[in-house]
């Protein structure tokens, strides 16, 4: 019936012992990580609070899309406390507190069963819907739609990393997680050599710049003495946020990389993408309508998040924030995700990589690369210019 590395079935049927048979069990796609299934039914399960169906994520010590990279166990054990956590419906797993959450229409999964002797997480099947940037690039989606939205979840992860930083002593051993900072340190901060060597930077600069962003992946700040500890959703990115038709609900899947860390780090990384979508959507996804609403919705959401999480030092914290933009900048360009949907009009040779999926064409990155480049690099006045906004603490 499936490729799972389990027989789901018969899981479900020990875990559950009066459950029917499954009439569907289906892979879902984007499971980079996990291998994710949805388990459908033809009736409403009482244990699964009357819904016909149920996720089941299943984790073996690697990435799922990737087999050969390795990624601790442990944190399937972090992700259902995350779950636990975040969502009072969810089987309660042992922890000091429970987040308490002010706006419900910011939703996360219930976590129905969790096992560490498996390495199995039962939990809410929220459906499908579009993903925030679907939603952004959308032609139906309005520029009030995106104001709305953006400021809703400026609220919510303000509160989140305000109700976390009260309470870090209490939730730190809960939540250190060793194996995202594990691969995302050999992975993730180790990746932008081969994209900065296209550029017409000297050797010794690109060498500089590397080790800046290992240094960074290794430390979480530029200066540990003046960031700020949270508990951070640790891959805040838009496709890991589901957007249901009504336009007035976020739900926030994947917690899997959660875990203690500075919070310039968690704003900076989502903000990445919005800025990827306002201006390098690409030709073919992008339109005008769609990059004026993912700028609205950044701008919305940054404003509203600022307003109310103070940090520890709120210079660091936006010069944390541009170091990570420009690392997960560089990073992103040499992905093919990302283009002007302007034809190029690079002056002198452009900076070319291959597109994604199965076109395979050459497209320009160049300005994409400059941009993380003087990020990572600490130019005065960059940040402001790709947030739309005055920073007047970092002058």
């Amino acid at each position: 019936m499936t490729d799972a590395p389990v027989d789901i079935a018969q899981y479900l049927s020990t875990v559950y012992l009066t459950l029917p048979t499954p009439i569907s069990i289906v892979r879902l796609s984007g499971g980079e990580v996990n291998y994710v299934y949805r388990v459908s039914f033809d009736k409403p399960i009482a244990e699964f609070a009357g819904a016909h169906s149920v996720v089941v994520k299943i984790s073996l010590g690697t990435l799922a899309s990737i087999p050969e990279v390795k990624f601790g166990i442990e944190r399937q054990m972090i992700e259902a406390r995350a779950m636990s956590f975040l969502t009072p419906t969810s089987t309660g797993l042992s922890l000091p507190l429970s987040f308490l959450n002010p706006y419900p229409h910011v939703v996360t999964p219930s976590l129905y069963h969790y096992s560490s002797q498996n390495n199995i997480i039962i939990m809410q099947d929220m459906g499908s819907h579009p993903d925030l940037q679907q939603f952004l690039l959308d032609s139906t989606t309005t520029n009030h739609d995106a104001c709305t939205l953006g400021e809703l979840l400026g609220n919510y992860l303000s509160h989140f990393h305000t109700f976390t930083k009260d309470n870090i002593s209490k939730l730190r051993p809960y939540f250190t997680n060793n194996a995202a900072r594990t691969l995302l340190k050999d992975i993730f901060y180790s990746d932008i050599t081969s994209v900065i060597s296209l550029s017409t930077l000297p050797a010794s600069q690109i060498t500089q710049l590397a080790e800046k962003a290992r240094l960074f992946g290794i430390q979480g700040t530029l200066d540990q003495s003046s960031f700020t500890e949270v508990i951070k959703m640790g891959d805040l990115w838009p496709n890991a946020i589901l957007t249901p038709q009504s336009r007035q609900e976020l739900i926030i899947l994947d917690w899997e990389f959660c875990d203690v860390g500075n919070p310039a780090i968690e704003v900076g990384y989502f903000i990445t993408f919005l800025y990827l979508i306002a201006n390098f959507p690409s030709s073919e996804k992008g339109t005008i309508e769609g990059m004026n609403n993912a700028s609205i919705f950044m701008k919305k959401f940054l404003q509203t998040y600022i307003e109310k999480f103070v940090p520890k030092n709120a210079k660091a914290f936006w010069e944390d924030m541009q170091v990570m933009i420009g690392i997960d900048i560089l990073i992103e360009s040499g992905k093919g995700r990302w283009c002007s949907i302007e034809p190029c009009m690079c002056e002198g040779e452009c900076l070319l990589v291959e597109e994604e999926g199965n076109k395979k064409r050459k497209i320009c990155v160049k300005k994409i690369v400059e941009v993380g480049i003087e990020l990572l690099e600490g130019r005065k006045g960059v940040l402001e210019k790709v947030l739309c906004m005055d920073i007047n603490i970092m002058n």
